[in-house]
């Protein structure tokens, strides 16, 4: 068997927290932000010859995953309290597997082979074993966002919370 594979795998926690307390006006605010920006790339290069008896596979995957917390309180005892929250998840990602057109490239598909995504179901895919020649991408993203923002004044208490990703 030949593999060429390429993976990244992110992990990213953000928490941002803000309290304001005032004898009069009380603002408190917070902003939590992640930002993936991933290539990641499996290839059998241009002239290239690769021979297996068993399996050639070529896979790249990007799997990332975000939690996101970020709250704020805001308190005015005399008259007002404002309390804002925002958590932003930004994604871009470029996951691909290839072989280049000049390669020759030959997987007889003898031994094991090699776990392959087959077909998608809703919103996952089911796998089995694939052999011979594999060429396969994969990426995915997991993103939990808690957001809360509170206020409290004499006169007027004001809060707002948004959270935000972005494919």
């Amino acid at each position: 068997d030949v593999n060429v594979l390429a993976r990244t795998a992110d992990r990213i926690v953000g928490v941002a927290i803000g309290i304001g307390i005032g004898g009069l006006v009380g603002i408190g605010g917070s902003v939590a932000v992640n930002s993936f920006d991933n290539t990641t790339t499996a290839s059998i290069g241009a002239s290239s010859t690769v021979y297996a008896n068993g399996t050639v596979a070529v896979k790249a995957g990007d799997d990332s995953s975000a939690l996101l917390i970020a709250g704020s309180a805001g308190i005015g005892f005399g008259a007002v309290g404002v309390g804002a929250s925002v958590a932003v998840t930004n994604f871009i990602k470029n996951t691909s597997a290839y072989i280049s057109a000049s390669a020759t490239v030959t997987g007889l598909g003898g031994g094991g082979g090699t776990d392959a995504k087959t077909d998608i179901s809703g919103t996952t895919f089911s796998s089995a074993t694939a052999k011979g020649v594999v060429v396969q991408a994969t990426s995915s993203e997991d993103v939990l966002g808690v957001v809360v923002a509170g206020a409290a004044g004499y006169g007027l208490g004001l809060a707002g919370a948004i959270s935000v990703a972005v494919y």
